[in-house]
């Protein structure tokens, strides 16, 4: 009995997660292509009809398919309206945390250069000391080798 109440619990959940997600896509397309110019084209087209003079006698259907279609179009517009924008706001929360780890990287890559640029920096004044050494016993075997032939 648990078992059959979990499966049907299961297989619930993933059916209505394919519906929601089924939904979403229809809602994210029928509002992009409302969106479109040719659909702005059409309701133009459609709010001209009444000057032709042989459609005045459907004035009445025409309101009722322009109310019909106002009554749909707005919870359609709204509801892809908000799913357009989850996706933005996903896709936002994702290039910011990419870019995070861009600047973490960054960071790390100057750290690391700033590093080495101290240690080439010590190691230059290493070798500018021993060169200085260097000159000196050069310098006492200079002069200790011109002492030897006087």
């Amino acid at each position: 009995m648990k078992i059959t109440k979990r499966l049907f619990k299961r297989l619930f959940k993933k059916i209505s997660e394919k519906f929601k997600k089924m939904n979403e896509t229809i809602a994210k397309k029928m509002t992009l292509n409302f969106g479109t110019m040719l659909t702005c084209y059409i309701f133009m087209f459609y709010g001209l009809l009444p000057l032709i003079p042989f459609i005045t006698p459907y004035m009445t259907q025409m309101l009722y398919w322009s109310n019909w279609i106002q009554l749909w179009s707005l919870p359609l517009i709204i509801v892809g309206q908000n799913i357009l924008g989850r996706d933005n706001e996903r896709r936002a929360a994702e290039t910011h945390e990419m870019v995070k780890q861009e600047l973490n990287e960054i960071k790390n890559l100057l750290l690391l250069e700033q590093r080495q640029s101290e240690h080439l920096k010590q190691q230059s004044e290493d070798l500018k000391q021993q060169s200085e050494d260097l000159k000196k016993i050069v310098n006492e075997i200079n002069k200790f080798n011109s002492n030897d032939y006087y």
